[in-house]
């Protein structure tokens, strides 16, 4: 694929020419510089669903191999667009569910702080406890 994240970015469809966006690319990395880009589309707008799951794996397999993911959700627009889909060879019916970048971290990853969470939890008042 030849697709330029700063040119799939920055133009604009039906603009009259290329109105590339590549030097904000090269302040704003959207794709943070990962080298690996996967694009995940749904068949329909109740598959959306299943693909954020498919999205977990991805993410949760990259992390136990030691890489580093991370979600793009503002690109889905790029995604959608025809022109992108076309160059993807993406049925234009599909729907962009999410974008993740992998790489390799440039260094150790700190893991975040979580708080217990908050369970609650209701009996329902015909079933004895266990």
């Amino acid at each position: 694929m030849s697709i330029d994240p700063g040119r799939v970015v920055g133009n604009r469809a039906g603009s009259g020419g290329d109105r590339s966006l590549a030097p904000l690319h090269t302040v704003f990395a959207i794709f943070h510089g990962a080298p690996a880009l996967i694009v995940i589309y749904a068949t329909s707008a109740g598959g959306v669903h299943d693909c954020f799951l498919a999205a977990e794996n991805i993410l949760l397999a990259a992390g136990a191999l030691g890489l580093g993911t991370c979600p793009i959700g503002l690109a889905i627009p790029c995604f959608d667009r025809p022109d992108v889909k076309a160059e993807l060879e993406v049925p234009t019916d599909y729907l962009t569910a999410l974008p993740i970048v992998i790489g390799v971290p440039a260094g150790p990853v700190a893991r975040p702080h979580h708080e217990p969470p908050n369970v609650l939890a209701r009996r329902h008042p015909g079933v004895a406890p266990s």
